[in-house]
């Protein structure tokens, strides 16, 4: 069971860094069902299938844990009490996740407000509602409900990351900084604050900090393509072409192996630009 932990941690910090990335979703999925997670595998495997629609392990994962997912979900509605709401609530966040699976973002957003109003402290909604609005380029309405998490969960560590990504997408590097820095002392072990805050100091023009922060990234997680490809990138603008040169082959034969196509597509562009 140690391993499926591990996995399941390992795969947690895989979509902080990348939350469109198909298989990290399926693989976390993959663990957790293993762990007897049957609800928290079938999310999974739903968001997998949304970035990824035929994905061949998440859609057999799902076949497998639907029915005792909805057999635990119905056992748990039998044991709450009647007026509290949340059987409502939780047919509202599964809707929601589920519309932004399938890339239905303002629906996502409307079902997500619904939940938090029925239940104005669900932290999961103020959360989920906030990456949806992110990807609506909704900046200012994201950052509202991330500062609504942090306000509720003040060591939630994700919700430092995902704040820090909307203020380096409004050009705000420094105040983007302070969250990854929080995100780092919280889990000083999570690579995706170190791989952003390493984006964030390279658009404040820190490029050595930018390395080293991508640096601290691939020691923790060393088949990280993205560290590598954002390290070479850097290195190519402080003219640094062999070093360069290594971690973009390195970034390329990870992102080939991992079948991040988008990602093999960046890196691509970048190896021939360089010749």
């Amino acid at each position: 069971m140690g391993n499926y932990h591990s996995a399941v941690s390992d795969y947690d910090r895989a979509v902080q860094l990348r939350p469109n990335y198909a298989l990290a979703y399926s693989n976390r999925g993959l663990a957790k069902e293993q762990l007897g997670q049957a609800r928290e595998a079938l999310a999974d495997f739903d968001m997998a299938l949304r970035l990824e629609p035929g994905q061949a392990d998440a859609d057999a994962g799902r076949a497998r844990v639907a029915g005792l997912a909805a057999l635990l979900e119905e056992a748990e509605t039998e044991s709450q009490e009647p007026d509290t709401g949340a059987e409502d609530v939780d047919t509202l966040m599964e809707a929601g996740l589920d519309q932004a699976d399938r890339g239905q973002y303002q629906e996502a957003v409307r079902l997500f407000d619904q939940v938090v109003r029925l239940q104005p402290e669900h932290v999961a909604g103020y959360f989920n509602r906030g990456i949806t609005r992110f990807h609506l380029e909704q900046t200012e309405l994201a950052l509202a409900d991330f500062d609504t998490v942090l306000r509720m969960q003040p060591d939630n560590a994700a919700a430092y990351v995902l704040r820090g990504v909307v203020k380096t997408s409004q050009s705000l590097p420094d105040e983007a900084i302070i969250d990854f820095d929080m995100a780092i002392q919280l889990e000083p072990e999570n690579a995706a604050a170190y791989v952003n805050r390493g984006i964030a100091k390279g658009q404040a023009g820190k490029l050595l900090e930018a390395i080293s922060d991508y640096d601290q990234a691939i020691r923790l997680q060393p088949d990280n393509a993205r560290a590598y490809y954002n390290r070479g990138s850097t290195k190519v603008t402080r003219r640094l072409y062999n070093e360069a040169l290594e971690d973009l082959n390195t970034a390329l034969a990870l992102a080939q192996a991992a079948g991040d196509s988008a990602l093999v597509s960046d890196i691509e562009a970048l190896l021939q630009s360089q010749q």
